[in-house]
């Protein structure tokens, strides 16, 4: 749910997840504030449940009280899951505190005062919280009580005076609680009364008392017999600093019988006030006893202010202890401040070295060495930087909730008092990169490198490049690892991350420098992970740039040399890479799917969750292109089951793009639609703006082939926004291609020219050399539409020869189309038929080829051929989901009718299409349109005949204004529209 937004609330991050629901950290967008969002557990099909969890959430939102963490809001998502809106505490629960050392007896005292008093305000509004536990007791940051989630607590009858008992306000429920704090009604499932409350606070009051549960068990039921039949020892038998007033106070609330207990919670508060009152020493309060875990007391540690004022005690003795007691004074100051200033947590030897190599693979891009190595430091639950690096590679990973599990650990309340400044600064912008706010945490890097000691300014300017990598500022990140390579030219990650880039960028040559640099240097530090990681990444780059044979070489290296090493999630990464390889580059599916399905099962059997996810996206690829729809659509729907099973958040949306992709490619636009928009919400709440901007390139294709034009565009706007704001020039190429689409669909071929023209200048300019023959195979068909033969021929001359089928089989379609239009029919089915022979084609690939052929078989006689194949193009397109298509498909159909003297249903055909075209502005085919119509109607002695004509004088008229003189010129002067004028007998429109 990161990301999502449930009414104003924005959900930020996950706090953790009890019995009852998971717990958010979220933003209220309304106030501008931190709440805690706690999520149900029960279905939402549960009408009962949630009807009661929203009454007592209601009745607990009436709480106030200085001891109790309010509840601001409550309701529903859409889909009908219950939530509640916390106020959030900073702080510790008594859960953490306990275990890290205990708390003394005189704070414990004053902790279950406090929760007594929240208590009994609840129990007063009639409402029983029914889980007081440790962990739902926070102590916030100037040491005040806060009692969580009263919001799952229960309601019942508040007694009058004359009433005896309590009884629970609803009769059905579930057994609510924590075995080790029931009270032995609840555990019975007995009506419930305040006085069960009493008995879970005195649980906690014994735990804090003598550092051990006052009932114990090896499972719940060997706990519940405890609570049930045992009576445990009093406190004092334990730890021998708690007093006998003390031991009474545990006593009466442990009761079995509840009328032995305290009755209310104002007369337990009423006895631990007492005993505390029988405790109260002079300098309690300075000497605080802390009890470990063991349950034994530790030596009383003297406050700094007692240390000073014993210290200075001297000085009214004589004036030579003066001196002694200023000098010893300011020792004790000096002493006091070094305590105080930046200091970082020393952990282990063993620990320190696991720490140093996580997180040099960190900055290699080992990310699964990185865990591992992080993961071993992290042994030790203080060492919070080994922690925070761990969270980091969990971070680059995509295993999001482990992420956030590692920065919890990594930073308890207290954490600033045992870290550096720079190491306070690191979580911060570990923390900000966590919800989304990469331009903070960029700002803190650059803080870090400004404090960094000169020998570490080249690892800074690494860790900076890869923060305003994750901002997808790629022009400053290649700078900042060209400054770690001038500052350290030994240094190999710098050389790695700068070659990647090179390679992202397209620029071929010096790509190849840095990753030759990286590469001996990896040698040279005999690290055959970063040797891996090299040949990988150059394998990558060499992909991108569709140098096929060369990424297969460099991938069979890195898969020997990882097998060689034992890296397991370099293999699979190498054998997921080899599959898109087969699959873009030799169409070798058998062998992609080969590739895929081996990757796969490596990744599920050493728990690599996130790999199978991915895995299984690519075998999906290799199903899809080689046109297996069943296959790919059960392999993306796999990899989305698997990634929200193990909250793999980026696999999830990768997932949904790849299942819109395929519900596009059969013609189910809807579907495509609502499958991108998922996909494309979470890289905008994600801050992923380069993977945004490819899910905006589909779902303006998906809405151009909807026929939602002035929608298309405005994506394809926003594309190039955030390329231009990335300054990823690829960016920009595609959407600047993709709005040439549209405006050939609204017959606006100037236009698209002119976009086609500058998606190939950016496109050329980055390298990207297949995108260029793509956009230059684009130009080609607007070249031909407006007449212009000769430059239709040089583009498509310049976009060959092409390692790619694709581009092999929209060079022949195109070729098809320019001679029927030139009317040489012969070349036209020569064309059209080595398209159709080709495997796999894209409907509209198959479509267009089609109708090229049928127009050509009629021109030449084969009439009844002819009008089979278009008609059939016609059925086709009309299952596409693309109105576009379909129209095209259908005038091509009208017209072919008209030429083989169908001229009834030439006419009926052209009546069907011609709204569409109205509809959509284009002007061009719905003159076409009024062509046929008018041929057809003088054909068969309508009247209606001379008024077609008009109007398709009049549309001819409005082309003359929406395009240049010279385009319009020479798109009459095609031969196929001169042969449309002299079938229409419309000369005179010229």
């Amino acid at each position: 749910m990161i990301g999502e937004t449930v009414s104003h609330y924005r959900i930020l991050g996950r706090l953790g997840r009890g019995g009852m629901g998971v717990v958010y950290l979220a933003e209220d967008t309304h106030l501008g504030r931190r709440v805690a969002i706690k999520f149900s557990n029960a279905a939402p099909a549960n009408e009962i449940y949630r009807g009661r969890f929203l009454r007592e959430a209601r009745a607990a939102s009436a709480l106030n009280h200085p001891h109790i963490a309010r509840i601001y809001d409550y309701g529903e998502t859409p889909d009908g899951q219950a939530f509640l809106v916390m106020e959030l505490v900073s702080g510790q629960d008594l859960a953490h505190l306990l275990a890290r050392g205990g708390v003394s007896v005189l704070q414990a005292v004053r902790i279950a005062e406090e929760v007594a008093e929240a208590l009994a305000e609840a129990h007063r509004n009639g409402i029983i919280h029914r889980d007081i536990k440790p962990s739902n007791i926070f102590i916030n940051e100037r040491g005040q009580v806060k009692v969580l989630d009263f919001g799952l607590a229960k309601l019942y009858h508040v007694p009058d005076e004359k009433s005896t008992a309590v009884t629970p306000a609803t009769a059905e429920g579930t057994v609510l609680g924590t075995p080790a704090y029931m009270s032995p009604e609840q555990a019975r499932e007995a009506p419930l009364a305040p006085s069960s409350d009493l008995f879970a606070l005195g649980a906690v009051l014994y735990e804090c008392l003598t550092a051990r549960r006052a009932f114990a068990g090896a499972n719940s039921v060997e706990i519940l017999a405890g609570v049930l039949h045992v009576d445990p020892p009093a406190p004092s038998q334990v730890n021998t600093r708690v007093p006998a007033a003390l031991d009474a106070v545990v006593e009466k609330s442990l009761a079995k019988n509840p009328e032995a207990r305290f009755q209310s919670a104002l007369e337990m508060l009423a006895g631990l006030r007492a005993a505390r009152a029988g405790m109260a020493q002079p300098e309690t309060e300075e000497t605080e006893v802390l009890l470990p875990r063991s349950g034994v007391a530790a030596a009383p540690t003297p406050t700094l202010w007692h240390t000073l004022r014993t210290l200075a005690a001297p000085w009214r003795k004589s004036r030579a202890a003066a001196v002694t007691a200023v000098v010893l004074l300011l020792s004790a100051i000096g002493g006091a401040w070094w305590l105080l200033a930046d200091r970082s947590y020393r952990a282990a030897p063993g620990a320190q070295r696991w720490y140093r190599e996580g997180v040099a693979a960190l900055r290699d891009g080992t990310y699964y060495k990185a865990s591992k190595a992080l993961e071993q430091a992290g042994s030790d639950p203080q060492f919070s930087m080994a922690h925070a690096r761990l969270a980091e590679a969990y971070l680059e990973l995509d295993l999001m909730d482990k992420a956030r599990e590692e920065m919890l650990r990594a930073a308890p309340p207290d954490v600033d008092a045992h870290l550096s400044r720079a190491d306070r600064l690191y979580l911060r912008a570990l923390q900000l990169t966590l919800t989304g706010d990469f331009a903070g945490a960029v700002a803190l890097y650059r803080d870090l490198l400004a404090r960094a000691e000169p020998d570490e300014k080249s690892n800074a300017y690494v860790d900076l490049g890869r923060a305003l990598e994750r901002e997808e500022k790629t022009a400053d990140a290649t700078e900042a690892y060209r400054e770690a390579t001038r500052r350290q030219a030994q240094n190999p990650a710098a050389w790695l991350r700068l070659a990647i880039l090179y390679g992202r960028q397209l620029q071929q040559q010096r790509a190849a420098q840095a990753f030759d640099q990286a590469g001996e240097l990896y040698r040279n530090l005999s690290n055959p992970e970063g040797q891996v990681e090299v040949l990988y990444q150059r394998a990558v780059a060499a992909n991108r740039m569709t140098n096929f044979n060369e990424a297969r070489t460099l991938l069979e290296q890195a898969r020997k040399l990882s097998t060689d090493i034992g890296s397991l999630s370099q293999q699979i990464q190498t054998l997921l890479q080899l599959s898109a390889v087969e699959y873009r580059g030799s169409g070798d599916y058998a062998q992609a799917q080969a590739d895929a399905a081996q990757a796969i099962d490596m990744a599920r059997a050493s728990g690599l969750e996130n790999l199978t996810a991915r895995g299984l996206v690519d075998l999906g690829n290799a199903y899809f292109l080689k046109g297996d729809a069943d296959q790919a659509r059960k392999a993306y729907q796999q990899s989305l089951e698997y990634a929200r099973r193990f909250h793999s958040e980026r696999n999830e949306a990768r997932a949904l793009f790849s299942l819109g992709s395929l519900a596009m490619r059969y013609g189910d636009v809807e579907e495509a639609i609502r499958q991108v928009q998922q996909a494309l919400e979470w890289y905008r709440r994600g801050g992923y703006q380069k993977e945004a901007a490819n899910a905006l390139v589909l779902l303006a294709r998906a809405q151009r082939q909807k026929g939602d034009y002035a929608a298309a565009l405005a994506s394809f706007e926003q594309q190039a926004q955030i390329g231009e704001q990335v300054g990823d020039g690829s960016l920009v190429a595609l959407a600047e291609q993709g709005s040439g689409t549209v405006l050939m669909a609204q017959g606006r071929f100037p236009e698209a020219l002119a976009s086609y023209r500058r998606a190939y200048d950016a496109a050329h300019q980055m390298g990207d050399q297949l995108n260029s023959q793509y956009d230059l195979i684009d130009a080609a068909e607007v070249y031909w539409r407006l007449g212009r033969y000769a430059d239709a021929r040089q583009a498509l001359a310049s976009a060959e020869p092409s390692p790619s089928r694709t581009v092999a089989a929209l060079a022949d379609e195109t070729r098809a189309e320019m001679a029927l239009s030139q009317r040489d029919f012969k070349g036209a089915m020569e064309f059209s038929r080595r398209v159709l022979d080709l495997p796999n084609l894209d409907i509209d690939v198959a479509v267009t080829a089609k109708c090229t052929l049928g127009a050509a078989q009629v021109a030449t006689g084969a009439r009844p051929a002819g009008l089979a194949t278009i008609a059939e193009a016609a059925r086709v397109s009309g299952k596409s989901g693309s109105p576009l298509l379909s129209a095209g498909a259908r005038l091509a159909y009208a017209e072919a009718l008209l030429a083989a003297g169908e001229a009834q249903q030439a006419r009926n055909t052209a009546l069907l299409v011609q709204p569409w075209f109205a509809g959509a502005g284009n002007v061009e085919g719905e003159w076409r349109c009024w062509l046929v119509l008018s041929a057809a109607e003088k054909a068969l002695g309508d009247g209606k005949s001379q008024e077609s004509a008009q109007k398709a004088d009049h549309l001819l008229a409005m082309l003359a204004q929406k395009w240049d003189s010279d385009s319009y010129k020479t798109y009459l002067d095609r031969p196929d529209i001169q042969d449309r004028d002299k079938q229409s007998k419309l000369k005179a429109a010229r």
